[in-house]
């Protein structure tokens, strides 16, 4: 019993036999690159979720940041109108000091001419 093989069928067998070699050795990358598909969309369902409660602390801190902004614009006029209110400060306290002194420089004197005569 002779078997005879002409050259299409033993090329088709040896494309046949290679084609199952190559789907052997794919078959742990399908299933790695199945494996790793599944562990993003857990990656990116947990990344969903910590967005959701991410989202409004986010807009808590933009609204402080918003009034944090109004507090320094305001100590700025508040800064910007330091001289004047000092100036104004100084003046008010300022001239009655000088008259005062100047009272008392006059009680002075004339206490001091006066005790001159007496003597």
């Amino acid at each position: 019993m002779t078997f005879t093989v002409t050259l299409t069928e033993l090329s088709v067998f040896l494309i046949a036999v290679g084609f199952l070699m190559l789907v052997v050795y794919l078959i742990p990358a399908i299933i790695q690159l199945r494996q790793t598909a599944r562990s993003i969309q857990e990656l990116s369902e947990d990344a969903k979720v910590v967005l959701k409660e991410t989202v409004p602390v986010i807009d808590k801190v933009r609204g402080q940041i918003d009034g944090i902004g109004d507090a320094v614009e305001k100590f700025k006029a508040v800064g910007s109108k330091l001289p004047y209110i000092t100036e104004a400060i100084a003046k008010n306290v300022k001239k009655p000091f000088v008259v005062a002194a100047g009272l008392v420089g006059g009680i002075l004197y004339t206490l001091k001419s006066l005790k001159r005569r007496k003597t």
